[in-house]
């Protein structure tokens, strides 16, 4: 997290305002990012946005499958997220040159433990497909503990890939806070 946190603080503009979006195990590297940043540089984000993931501090519902033979996690993930497309699928060789990275990310999720107990300060906002079968609505409620500032929660419709389908009124949704927060003079 140290080496990432180093290059986003390379890329940061100094005194302009920045904010994080994660999405499912990004909402957490965001989260795990922001926290590296404040403590190399005492810098915070003003939002951080993330979707279709439990609060870090929140046990897992299901069970790993990290472990899983390569046929049986392809078919735990199509289970649980339906996110393997079927062209991905239909390509055998390109989906064994896939399978070590999404065993990896999987892995580094189901082993993830929130060490650090101190809150973000800046404000945190939740999405989450209502019908995602990979998380409840009190685990994407409990990001509300991740901050000590304000926190809105959104559930809109479909499962954990509820993204695909929502995009455009979560990326309103996302510019329309950040104007809100950024004075006019100050500009992104």
């Amino acid at each position: 997290m140290r080496d990432l946190s180093r290059s986003v603080l390379d890329s940061l503009d100094r005194g302009k305002p920045f904010s994080f979006f994660g999405n499912s195990w990004g909402s957490i590297l965001a989260f795990e990012t922001l926290h590296e940043l404040r403590r190399q540089s005492g810098q915070s984000a003003m939002h951080l946005f993330v979707s279709a993931a439990g609060a870090p501090q929140c046990e897992p519902i299901l069970p790993p499958i990290g472990h899983l033979e390569d046929q049986e996690l392809i078919h735990a993930v199509q289970t649980r997220y339906g996110g393997i497309p079927a062209p991905v699928l239909a390509e055998k060789e390109f989906l064994a040159s896939f399978l070590p990275t999404l065993r990896a990310d999987i892995q580094l999720l189901e082993g993830y433990q929130r060490r650090e107990a101190d809150p973000l300060d800046c404000p945190i906002t939740a999405f989450a497909g209502g019908s995602d079968a990979t998380l409840t609505r009190p685990q994407v409620e409990a990001w509300r503990e991740q901050t000590s500032s304000t926190f809105e929660v959104f559930f809109l419709d479909g499962g954990h890939h509820y993204l695909q389908d929502a995009c455009e009124l979560l990326v309103s949704h996302v510019r329309q806070t950040l104007l809100a927060a950024i004075p006019i003079s100050g500009g992104l």
